[in-house]
C-alpha cells in the first residue's frame, strides 16, 4: 500500500501468501512496537533477500517480505515477553529493531539482553519527529517501488491482523509542520484509530535499510563482543 493522504491506493504484492517461499533457513529480522494501554503491542517479521542488494546511489536496499505480525493488546509487556520471544523462536532470526521510547526502554534493554546471547543483535528505535518524518520516507520509497511486500493472498487477507494491518495503513494521516519542515504520520483523530501496525513496519524498513547490521563474536564464559562489519 501507498501512503497517499485522502485516497486509497491500492497495490499488487509479488508474494501473496503468508509463508510462501520460507524454510527455516532463511534470514529474517523483526521490529516491535510497544502499545500503550489502549494500543497494541506489534511484532512484524519479514525475510530479508540480503544476497540480492539493490545498489541506490551511495546505498544499498534489500528486498524484503513481510511473513508474519503478532498482535498483543494491551501494555503488559511483562505478560507479553514470553509470547514474543516464542513468536520469534519459530523462524530463523538475525536481527531486530525495538521501540525504545520512554518506558518502552525498559523492555527494549531485556529484549536485547536475551536475544544478544543468541547471537542477535536488537536495535533500539526512539520515536521523534525527526526519526517518524525519516522512517515513514523510507516506508513510502519502499512499498512505491515494490521492494517491501506484504501478504494479499486467500489464506492472508480474511485474518483479522490482517484487516486491521490493512485498515491503519490506509487511514494514515500526513500532517506537514511549515515550522520544522517534517511530516508526521499518524493515525487519525477518530475513535478506535490507531497506527500500530504502521510503526513497526516503519521501524523494520528502517532496520533493513539504514542500520549496519554487527556480527556478535563470542568470547569465554559467553560474554559477546560486538563487531561491526560494513
Amino acid at each position: 500500500f501507498k501512503l497517499e493522504r485522502g485516497r486509497r491506493v491500492e497495490k499488487e504484492f509479488v508474494l501473496d501468501d503468508l509463508f510462501v517461499g520460507y524454510n527455516k533457513n532463511d534470514q529474517c529480522m523483526f521490529s516491535i512496537d510497544y502499545g500503550g494501554k489502549n494500543d497494541s503491542t506489534i511484532v512484524t517479521i519479514a525475510k530479508v533477500f540480503l544476497d540480492c542488494p539493490i545498489e541506490i546511489g551511495d546505498t544499498y536496499r534489500y528486498n524484503t517480505h513481510i511473513l508474519d505480525f503478532l498482535e498483543l493488546l494491551g501494555d503488559n509487556h511483562e505478560e507479553q515477553f514470553p509470547q514474543i520471544l516464542a513468536k520469534l523462536n519459530e523462524y530463523n532470526i538475525i536481527a531486530g529493531i525495538n521501540d525504545a521510547t520512554g518506558l518502552g526502554d525498559v523492555v527494549h534493554q531485556r529484549l536485547a539482553a536475551v536475544l544478544r546471547r543468541r547471537g542477535i543483535m536488537v536495535h533500539p528505535f526512539n520515536f521523534s519527529a525527526r526519526s517518524k518524518h525519516d522512517g515513514f520516507a523510507l516506508l513510502k520509497q519502499e512499498l512505491s517501488s515494490g521492494r517491501l511486500t506484504i501478504p494479499g493472498g486467500p489464506s492472508a487477507v480474511p485474518t483479522k491482523k490482517h484487516k486491521y494491518m490493512t485498515r491503519q495503513m490506509l487511514e494514515l494521516v500526513r500532517d506537514y509542520n511549515e515550522k520544522t519542515k517534517l511530516n508526521s504520520y499518524k493515525a487519525p483523530d477518530v475513535k478506535d484509530a490507531h497506527d500500530d501496525f504502521p510503526c513497526s513496519i516503519m521501524m523494520l524498513t528502517h532496520l533493513v535499510n539504514t542500520l549496519t547490521l554487527p556480527t556478535l563474536e563470542f568470547t569465554e564464559g559467553d560474554e559477546a563482543e560486538i563487531v561491526v562489519k560494513n
